[in-house]
């Protein structure tokens, strides 16, 4: 199988929204799952989002199986002037292709995006500190942890912390 990744098109939205919603609920080491992203961010909402990358530094970039949609990152600029040189992101992938390189191929044109924009100058994200495997991928491809956010998740009565990690530029 080979995996590609590149921008995504406004004319993908409701396919990639479909699989967002499939990662909402194959893991619980995302923020939400699928009922209540529906509700903090129903379909017209990312649709804007990924339109909104021709004027912003927001990004959304899929990652593709021949045609179908496997995986996805987004790369959220802050809106407010003291934070403007940073850059979050969230990245998604199917479970049956977590292993296969696709978050390792996601990362690295999210990376690419971001050395190309003289204004970022910090890459960040949060993972749950006990989501190893993508703990060892951010770390492999240069990400640092800045701290640990205890008790961030809250999942089925269980809290979990979470890593703060990110990438900046000298």
């Amino acid at each position: 199988m080979d995996l590609i990744v590149r921008e995504a098109e406004i004319w993908q939205a409701e396919e990639i929204y479909e699989v967002l919603l499939r990662c909402s609920d194959e893991t619980d080491f995302l923020a939400c799952g699928s009922s209540e992203r529906k509700e903090t961010m129903p379909i017209e909402k990312f649709r804007e989002f990924i339109a909104s990358g021709t004027a912003t530094n927001n990004k959304f970039f899929v990652c593709l199986d021949g045609e179908r949609v496997v995986g996805m990152l987004g790369m959220h600029e802050e809106a407010r002037e003291r934070f403007k040189h940073r850059v979050s992101l969230g990245m998604n992938i199917l479970k049956g292709h977590w292993g296969q390189g696709g978050g390792k191929l996601l990362l690295e044109a999210a990376i690419d995006h971001f050395n190309s924009m003289a204004d970022l100058t910090k890459l960040e994200l949060e993972v749950r500190r006990d989501n190893e495997g993508a703990i060892a991928l951010y770390r492999k491809l240069g990400f640092e942890i800045e701290g640990e956010l205890k008790n961030h998740f809250l999942v089925d009565s269980n809290y979990y912390s979470a890593y703060r990690m990110a990438i900046i530029k000298k």
